[in-house]
């Protein structure tokens, strides 16, 4: 047990709370330790936030696709999607990200909003230009220790996707867009199959109502 805490950060500050009676307020620091606790108390119902990433910027004509920066819409948009998933409460405890540069970008600045720590986004390869099968095989090695995670990769991968596991018609996620689907039934990340989802809110930038 000892062992177990200390390999991961977020279970060693868990184990802190619990014994040395930190006071509430430090549970309002960390978004990931309330979804711990959730965890611990009510067992592991998964839930996936996928984003898109911002609007990119198609004016350099030498750069790579891999390569491509925000414009500055996306710069501002990035921000404002982090700042709403605050709003709402949302608890997430792992970023996910393609490593491609508009969308690790993107997860940087909406983590930072957010407040989960910019160096702890894992960057994973396959989430570049993927496919559903590449989006499941990187559900399906996330650490069972995490409830929610947020994954920022590519269309049209991510709009199929959100599509395939919440039988949802959305016909495309705009880029900064976010869909969150949650899995009642799935207790283990390989669980999580086409259709076992619910789609509990799609948000993105130019939506004028996104907490109605």
């Amino acid at each position: 047990m000892v062992k177990w805490f200390s390999e991961n950060p977020l279970k060693r500050k868990w184990k802190n709370l619990c014994h040395n009676h930190i006071p509430p307020q430090e549970f309002e620091a960390d978004p990931r330790i309330v979804s711990w606790i959730g965890f611990c108390i009510f067992g592991g119902m998964k839930t996936i936030y996928f984003n898109r990433h911002a609007k990119s910027d198609w004016s350099h004509d030498d750069l790579r696709d891999f390569d491509r920066p925000l414009n500055n819409r996306g710069f501002r948009d990035a921000p404002k999607m982090g700042e709403r998933l605050k709003q709402r409460g949302e608890k997430i405890d792992q970023f996910i990200s393609s490593p491609a540069k508009r969308a690790i970008t993107t997860a940087r600045l909406m983590a930072d909003k957010y407040n989960f720590p910019v160096d702890e986004i894992k960057e994973v390869e396959r989430l570049y230009l993927p496919s559903i099968g590449s989006f499941l095989d990187t559900i399906s090695e996330t650490d069972e220790s995490h409830r929610s995670v947020i994954l920022f990769a590519h269309n049209p991968g991510i709009t199929e996707v959100v599509e395939y596991l919440s039988g949802e018609e959305i016909g495309n996620i705009p880029t900064c867009g976010i869909a969150k689907i949650e899995f009642p039934s799935a207790n283990n990340w390989n669980e999580i199959s086409a259709e076992t989802g619910k789609m509990i809110f799609f948000d993105f930038p130019k939506n004028d109502n996104p907490f109605n």
